[in-house]
């Protein structure tokens, strides 16, 4: 696979957040901006903002910010840095090369009780590449698990439909999924 190694986004996160949202690596329209799920066929924010509120999601990008960070959700990529064929932000054509440190951010931020990957294939897949040598994980069934971050703290892992345009799955049934796994922590 030829072309550039990028380097993806820094996670929003603060104290207060419960449940960690993680991507398997940044488009490249996020890359460039520097914010996250600016793909407009990506339904992200359309979704997580569904799962709170009937208002459509911010136009401005520091308000979207402010408002999952409010409700107690974090979010980042499993990917640090990727190597992309050609042009195209697709997962299928892209290759993790390095992972965040996500054992690092979980034991730093105590409150995170659910971690969601979006998507149920590229996230999923990487994400459990990661695990398996970082953390201590354990499969409950095809798209849950938990892992043990010490002695006493278990946190749950769930792969959810991807909200990437690309997903046929309707906006109703990801919305509807998304907003059972949220409103279990929050």
């Amino acid at each position: 696979m030829s072309g550039n190694i990028e380097e993806g986004l820094k996670p929003i996160c603060n104290d207060s957040s419960k449940v960690l949202i993680l991507g398997t690596f940044p488009g490249q329209k996020s890359i460039c901006s520097e914010k996250y799920y600016t793909e407009p066929r990506n339904r992200f924010w359309k979704i997580v903002y569904l799962c709170f509120t009937d208002v459509d999601p911010d136009a401005c990008y520091d308000k979207r910010e402010k408002f999952i960070l409010d409700k107690g959700i974090a979010l980042w990529d499993v990917g640090k840095t990727c190597k992309r064929e050609g042009c195209s932000s697709s997962d299928r054509k892209s290759k993790i090369t390095s992972f965040n440190k996500l054992k690092d951010l979980i034991e730093g931020h105590p409150n995170i009780e659910l971690i969601i990957l979006n998507g149920k294939t590229s996230t999923k897949k990487y994400f459990y590449k990661y695990a398996k040598e970082n953390l201590n994980i354990k499969q409950n069934n095809q798209n849950e698990y938990t892992i043990k971050v010490d002695n006493s703290k278990k946190v749950k892992v769930m792969a959810l439909g991807s909200t990437s345009g690309a997903n046929p799955v309707k906006t109703d049934k990801l919305k509807n999924d998304w907003s059972d796994a949220l409103h279990k922590v929050l």
